[in-house]
């Protein structure tokens, strides 16, 4: 037994130093500027800065779907398993954008320790969005700023349906406080240098679905992603890609379809 307890702690203490490394070397490469997405880099300095502090203009919707590539394929944000080995996985098999797992904001913005455990990245991992969960504006504004130097976009997550979802009052349980998901948005694309775009769910109307969009979009979002099926449905059902398509189409700014790819 003691033998066993001898070895563990020295898988965690390994561990322990590996991601201590890992942290070093992202540390250098972000000094150095390398991988960063335009000729912006951000120093600790900038991080808390928003583009207008820094003098930045942040680029209009369709010319950031453009600086993304025009990507056909996405790689959703799934928690357990959009981690950065999958994703460059995914990017080897045609992904020409990839999500971050779901963080957790209030964690994210006040534990450095969650931070080095639940973000990691690589040069060729771009382009990138880091995708966050919350409901408290500010909040999320300070968890965001950690990382937007590290990222192309950061996403609000108004999608996710699961029963945690409900009790931490985050994801698809949002939906019914379209004026807070403003706020929100509003608050992130005023405080941040990157662009802010919004994960949803359709809703049981098409009024109300369009209705929220609009909101979002007004709101400064430079893109939104769709899942066809409404918070009740969750997987249970064909996806609405007739709704999405009509949403794309009322709508100024780019619009990603999700779900259903089961």
């Amino acid at each position: 037994r003691l033998l066993k307890l001898e070895q563990k702690d020295s898988r965690k203490a390994k561990r322990k130093d590996e991601k201590a490394k890992r942290k070093q070397q992202r540390n250098e490469r972000n000094a150095a500027g390398e991988g960063l997405p335009t000729a912006i880099v951000l120093t600790s300095d900038d991080a808390s800065a928003s583009a207008a502090d820094m003098g930045v203009t942040v680029p209009t919707p369709w010319e950031t779907w453009q600086r993304l590539g025009e990507p056909k394929l996405v790689l959703a944000p799934m928690v357990n398993q959009s981690e950065l080995a999958f994703r460059l996985l995914a990017r080897r098999h045609g992904a020409g954008l990839c999500y971050t797992p779901m963080l957790h904001s209030t964690r994210f913005a006040a534990e450095e320790a969650y931070r080095v455990e639940n973000f990691d990245d690589h040069p060729t991992d771009r382009p990138l969005v880091a995708q966050f969960c919350g409901d408290d504006p500010a909040t999320l504004l300070a968890a965001a700023r950690h990382i937007q130097g590290r990222c192309d976009a950061v996403d609000l997550n108004c999608g996710c349906p699961q029963a945690i979802a409900k009790r931490g009052h985050y994801g698809a349980f949002l939906l019914d406080e379209p004026e807070l998901i403003e706020r929100i948005v509003r608050k992130l694309v005023s405080g941040l240098s990157v662009p802010v775009f919004v994960k949803i769910r359709v809703l049981p109307s098409w009024e109300a679905t369009l209705g929220l969009a609009r909101r979002i979009e007004a709101a400064g979002a430079s893109l939104l992603t769709v899942h066809g099926r409404t918070r009740e449905q969750k997987t249970g059902c064909e996806c609405d890609w007739a709704r999405i398509k009509q949403l794309k189409q009322a709508l100024s700014i780019p619009v990603v379809a999700n779900g259903g790819v089961e």
